[in-house]
């Protein structure tokens, strides 16, 4: 059996944030991110394809990714 840890937590909830908002401010601020591409790589790496089947022109308007 696998041990769940805080920081599961914190994935659960930036999960959650993105898929309510989809909006990368918004996850960025609450997960305590520096900028907004440090969030992007975050939710790219845990959601996979749920984060790249986004619309990037409208979602992360600034980023160049």
């Amino acid at each position: 059996m696998e041990r769940v840890k805080t920081h599961d937590a914190r994935r659960t909830c930036g999960y959650l944030l993105w898929n309510e908002t989809k909006n990368i401010d918004t996850c960025a601020k609450f997960l305590n991110h520096k900028n907004q591409l440090e969030t992007a790589k975050y939710l790219r790496k845990y959601l996979g394809d749920a984060f790249d089947s986004i619309d990037a022109d409208t979602t992360l308007p600034s980023l160049k990714i």
